[in-house]
């Protein structure tokens, strides 16, 4: 699933563009929710393990979980705003602040999703507050650890 979501994403940001004024009729679904359901569904804490029975109260595991699928988004995210228009980047900047960051992630995609994330500060990446305060929160996220 994460391979191909923002892929996905990006394919559904140029149907979206291509649909005119004239098909008022047509409407879709806005590009952030998509998007965050997709962030939604790669998220490491919710997948299902056949015969692991956690509870509400074992949250403390839920936080201890590899989180290596998110550092990978987060990392196709990047890669993908990097070649993205201004108004593409709006949709997708907001998503690296719903990635989820364990510290139970291998250290080396850590530290390169680290590097990557430091660049596009350093760039400024990002032109708009909201992208701009997930980007940030990222980096702060991915510094603690």
């Amino acid at each position: 699933m994460r391979s191909v979501a923002v892929d996905a994403l990006h394919v559904l940001y140029n149907v979206h563009e291509g649909l005119d004024d004239e098909d008022e009729d047509i409407e879709m679904v806005s590009l952030s929710v998509i998007g965050a359901h997709l962030v939604d569904w790669t998220d490491p804490r919710k997948c299902y393990v056949p015969g692991n029975s956690m509870s509400i109260a074992d949250e403390g595991s839920k936080k201890a979980i590899n989180g290596d699928v998110h550092l990978d988004l987060a990392s196709d995210i990047l890669d993908r705003m990097n070649n993205a228009t201004k108004e593409e980047k709006k949709i997708l900047a907001p998503l690296l602040g719903k990635v989820h960051v364990s510290a139970a992630s291998s250290e080396d995609k850590i530290r390169a999703l680290y590097d990557e994330v430091c660049i596009a500060v350093e760039d400024k990446l990002v032109a708009d507050a909201t992208g701009r305060n997930a980007l940030l929160k990222i980096h702060v996220s991915l510094g603690k650890i």
